[in-house]
């Protein structure tokens, strides 16, 4: 076997890598060592960041918030979705980062709260 061609290992790999992507400015700390944000993300399914895929439950959920227009618990949009929890906990904190809902305090306490579709700007 010839000692030139090794078979990288994966931390090896890895580090190379890190090590080829360089240097850029960080606005607190000067200069890091690893890939900036402006590099896209590798998506699997192809979608560009700040899609909603049809038939998705971000898509769910946003359907069933502009359709009724109304204040609606988690409670309320698991049963209009049928969706699990997970999937519509992170559908509505991917929507709220969209800002495409809003989301209030419920009077029942302070760590409940109700959501409701934004009202659409028309152009």
């Amino acid at each position: 076997m010839n000692p030139t061609l090794r078979t990288p290992t994966p931390s090896s790999w890895t580090t190379a890598q890190l090590q080829r992507m360089g240097t850029y400015p960080s606005g607190r700390n000067g200069v890091r060592n690893s890939m900036p944000l402006e590099v896209p993300r590798y998506s699997p399914t192809g979608s560009k960041p700040g899609t909603i895929k049809v038939g998705s439950a971000s898509w769910a959920v946003l359907a069933v918030l502009r359709k009724t227009g109304a204040w609606m618990t988690h409670a309320q949009l698991l049963l209009a979705t049928q969706r699990s929890t997970k999937s519509v906990c992170w559908a509505l904190l991917y929507l709220q980062a969209l800002s495409l809902i809003e989301s209030g305090a419920d009077n029942r306490n302070s760590r409940y709260k109700r959501y409701r579709a934004k009202k659409l700007e028309s152009t």
